[in-house]
């Protein structure tokens, strides 16, 4: 099953909370911080400053670790 994220152009209401929750899980499989950036630019179709605007997102409402 194939979904979207995109609507006529844009990024559909709603999704910045999933983006913002899926981006620490896409971090710690690789631990490169481009790469997150490179993945939501190619597979949810971001520019590069939205990318990089979701991943200050996510990682400053991540809980650090001791």
């Amino acid at each position: 099953m194939v979904f979207t994220l995109r609507k006529l152009g844009g990024i559909k209401e709603g999704t910045d909370e999933t983006i913002i929750k899926l981006i620490p899980d896409l971090f710690a499989l690789s631990n490169d911080r481009q790469a997150v950036i490179k993945i939501l630019m190619n597979k949810m179709g971001l520019g590069q400053e939205q990318a990089e605007s979701y991943y200050q997102q996510a990682m400053a409402a991540e809980p650090k670790e001791k």
